[in-house]
């Protein structure tokens, strides 16, 4: 760093902007990637490697757990070398499983668990792997993804039987990772890249930033992003720290304090977060640990480093990066200190050696310096081709004429260089765009849109918010021939069956014919000049009714270039994503002047649930978005209002499937267990839940009649209550208990031989917990080690309150819904168990197999219609 300020200091800049990346050492291969980090783990074992959410693993239980994943893969034999899926939320286990599928002398083909099931199917069915590792939180995502006859393998389970296969180290020109893009022909295409390539960029990056074991690295990506590979072995091959953090869980609000916290000293983004980054600081807020910032993906402005310079350290270093999956380092630019750009849009730098970068006319001749023209990357170390697609690959990847052993990648970037080498990013060419820094085919797209029902011809084009000026695509706009009445709303829902959300159109119009050119083509630049439609709410969204309604509809309006919005428009429906959902959590916080977790936007993210959100915050004490006792799931509705009581775990455990089996006329209130925002003691006995929940209750229904449910243990607390009304004069509707345990209850131990009961009662309650997240549960965010803290307490307190607990038997009517499995295990089958416990009127269906089906399991519609037919027996009564 001292260097690079010295010759900044004597106005040799080119000289520094040349020098980013090292000198070429040769092209002797060297050691494949695992070998490399073998020898830094071996070194320093000790030191952290990664930290995720709380958790940390350190170099030399990495390289272990890496082993044994490793292990339990089939080995590479000769040339027979195979490709691993990977498919995880946890960034720990998921860079364990790429060190392991290294390990193994396999390629890693990442999966994104947001991402839509058909996408990934055609993935795993296009790359044909030997092997689907996951963990216990995707495991559930990762079964129903699997078609064919390859195992899944969940690495939090020990094998049954230990085997240590002899592992043939992979060589340099081996397969590391095939990454998934956008592709023209309406399905995702997989890149290549080798050992030998991966490690060449990497150092290009590494060197670039000056990375060493001192730094801790941002890992803001998800891992089917290529652009994570910079920081995973930039970082782990340094004998660095990689700091991952989840924008989908902890959005942006918390991003600034986690790089304070965590003491970052190298942040990588894609330029649109890095903007939101800056508009969510303070004034005067410097982000002091940062010692360097790399942005790519997207262009970067004069803009963006004039308000870098605001709140980072004079001197940190600011650096554009310009890349594209086949070639993972094109140029590099280091931003000048002293604030000397001459345009509005950065330069892209000079390339790094082993890479030059040419400039092409149409008709294939060179280009003169300063001429705009496509852009042609010539390397040793470019991208094999993609995956099965020869003919494609023989159009992107040619032999350079000029330079053998090199290969030219014509890509669809359209640049200029001057006379110095220095590369300008102009914009692109034909059918691929950049949505905040996701490569995106537009043919893709469109040939999903000719897939839904009823739609004729497609076509797709990049747009613009007018109010806003980003550099580059911010939007996609969607112009459709429909041979039948069609909504955007209902396109949408068909596309978000198969593109992930930054590939969904954010605006639709609907004409009877496209624009052609003379000679009968689709004529994409008229189309791009049609204006961006506006959308008003269809005839079945009612206007927003209060205040707060029209406050959200208004965030909706702004982030989405909508002028009307109804009620019951959905964010992610109405052209959303998970970086505009990011803004919409800021603004609903400076709205309601409160904590709104990105977790609860996602819950019910209509512009009427949002608004019920901010209400239900604004009356809670302590305001802030960790839950009440009471959670409204549903606050509309003429009929009695369902209150259902939580079970062992304390969270309010319902699944959106079972509210729409419940119909939209009746009103549901979850319960949860007075303990888990962390702040106040678990109640202590049955009787004390009981006592709290009715003045909970009553704070939303002062009178009857009233209809209480009960989920597993909640039955008992439910009871009580039911008890305590009567008692009191009140009317209460029959009770609706579902798959309740019998008596005696016995509290949860440890496992033989564990040392820490506590820990074996978190473990158990994560899995549970992630589980029902997966089943589309509402639940609490596992991300927050105090929430995590605080179940564990609720779960204890509740278990010994239910084994303190003697119930009397309950003379009111009942109707049971129970699983065959809790049928049989707790005595519902013998009738002298039963009426120990029910003395009164008794309706019993058996409506399940297992007690994890009724809790909340994905397409189980019958199961749900059966829990409305009580529900509406109950109702009748």
């Amino acid at each position: 760093m001292d260097s690079r300020k010295a010759i900044v200091a004597s106005g040799l800049l080119a000289a520094l902007l040349r020098n980013l990346a090292p000198r070429r050492r040769g092209d002797a291969p060297g050691p494949e990637v695992f070998a490399r980090f073998e020898a830094v783990a071996s070194q320093r074992p000790d030191q952290t490697a990664i930290e995720h959410a709380g958790a940390a693993i350190r170099y030399g239980e990495l390289l272990e757990r890496a082993r044994a994943i490793a292990d339990r893969l089939p080995a590479a034999r000769g040339l027979r070398r195979a490709r691993v899926a990977l498919l995880f939320d946890d960034r720990i286990h998921a860079i364990a499983s790429i060190l392991g599928v290294l390990r193994a002398g396999h390629a890693f083909v990442p999966l994104d668990p947001a991402d839509p099931r058909q996408r990934n199917r055609l993935i795993l069915r296009d790359s044909e792997p030997v092997a689907l590792l996951t963990d216990s939180a995707a495991y559930f995502r990762a079964r129903k993804l699997r078609r064919s006859a390859y195992p899944l393998i969940n690495i939090e389970e020990p094998e049954i039987r230990r085997r240590r296969r002899p592992q043939r180290a992979a060589g340099a020109g081996d397969l590391a990772y095939l990454f998934y893009t956008s592709g023209s022909t309406g399905e995702p295409k997989g890149v290549c890249q080798t050992h030998r390539n991966l490690l060449h960029f990497v150092g290009c990056y590494s060197r670039g930033l000056a990375i060493s074991a001192s730094d801790r690295l941002s890992l803001l990506y998800t891992l089917s992003f290529s652009a994570a590979n910079m920081d995973i072995f930039g970082g782990l091959l340094a004998g660095a720290t990689v700091c991952a953090y989840d924008m989908r869980t902890r959005g942006l609000p918390e991003l600034a304090d986690w790089i304070d916290s965590q003491r970052i000293s190298v942040l990588h983004a894609v330029p649109s977060l890095f903007r939101k980054l800056l508009d969510s600081l303070a004034p005067g807020r410097v982000l002091g640990s940062v010692r360097a910032v790399d942005l790519g993906g997207e262009a970067v402005t004069r803009g963006d480093a004039e308000r870098f310079r605001e709140h980072f350290r004079r001197d940190c270093l600011l650096v554009n990066h310009l890349a594209a999956t086949e070639a993972s380092v094109i140029a590099q630019y280091a931003v000048p200190p002293d604030g000397a750009e001459d345009g509005e849009a950065l330069p892209a730098g000079f390339a790094p050696d082993g890479v030059e970068v040419r400039i092409e006319r149409p008709d294939g001749t060179p280009a003169a310096p300063g001429e705009v023209g496509r852009m042609v990357v010539a390397s040793p170390y470019l991208s094999p081709g993609y995956w099965r697609r020869r003919k494609l690959t023989s159009e992107a990847f040619r032999p350079d004429p000029s330079r053998p052993g090199w290969r030219c990648y014509r890509s669809s970037d359209l640049a200029s260089i001057d006379a110095a080498g220095l590369v300008r990013f102009v914009g692109r060419e034909g059918t691929r765009v950049k949505i905040r820094g996701h490569s995106v085919d537009l043919a893709e797209v469109e040939a999903a849109l000719r897939e839904c029902p009823g739609i004729r011809d497609a076509v797709v084009v990049p747009g613009r918010r007018s109010a806003r000026a980003e550099p580059e695509a911010e939007l996609l706009v969607a112009h459709v021939v429909s041979d039948a009445p069609s909504t955007a709303s209902a396109l949408r829902r068909e596309l978000r069956e198969s593109l992930p959300h930054y590939m969904l159109p954010a605006a639709f119009a609907f004409h009877p014919a496209l624009p052609l050119t003379a000679s009968g083509k689709l004529d994409r630049r008229a189309a791009q000049a049609l204006p961006i439609p506006d959308e008003p709410a269809g005839a079945d969204d009612d206007a927003p009714r209060d205040a707060v309604e029209s406050q959200v509809a208004r965030i909706f309006a702004h982030l989405l270039a909508r002028e009307s919005n109804g009620r019951s428009d959905d964010f992610f429906l109405c052209g959303g994503d998970s970086m505009s959902a990011v803004q919409l959590q800021v603004l609903l916080c400076e709205a309601a002047g409160l904590e709104v977790r990105l977790t609860d936007i996602f819950e019910d993210p209509t512009v009427s649930g949002l608004a019920a959100l901010l209400r239900r915050l604004a009356k809670t004490p302590g305001a802030s978005s960790l839950p009440s006792l009471i959670v409204p799931l549903r606050e509309e509705g003429s009929r009695p209002a369902l209150f259902l009581l939580h079970g062992a775990q304390g969270q309010a455990n319902v699944s959106p499937q079972f509210l729409e089996a419940l119909g939209d006329d009746l009103p549901v209130y979850a319960l949860q267990a007075r303990g888990l925002d962390g702040t106040s003691p678990p109640n202590p006995t049955l009787e004390a839940m009981a006592e709290d929940y009715l003045a909970a209750i009553r704070s939303v229904q002062p009178a009857g009649p009233y209809f209480l449910g009960g989920l597993c243990s909640g039955a008992y607390v439910a009871m009580l209550m039911t008890q305590r009304l009567e008692a009191e004069g009140e009317s209460v509707l029959p009770l609706l208990l579902i798959d309740p345990p019998g008596p005696p209850f016995k509290p949860t131990t440890a496992p033989p031989g564990s040392v820490d009961p506590r820990a074996a009662v978190e473990h158990e309650i994560q899995m549970e917990l992630r589980m029902r997240q997966e089943l589309g549960c509402f639940n609490l965010d596992l991300g927050d080690t105090r929430r995590r803290e605080a179940s564990v307490r609720v779960v204890l307190a509740f278990e010994q309150a239910l084994a303190a607990h003697h119930p009397e038997p309950f003379d009111g009517p009942v109707h049971l819904l129970l699983s065959s499995e809790f049928r049989a295990m707790n005595g519902w089958q013998d009738p002298a168990a039963i009426r120990m416990i029910f003395a009164g009127p008794l309706e019993i269906r058996e409506i399940s197999k297992t007690h994890g089906e009724i809790v909340g399991h994905r397409g189980r519609q019958a199961l749900h219609s059966e829990i409305a037919r009580s529900v509406g027996e109950i109702l009748r009564s």
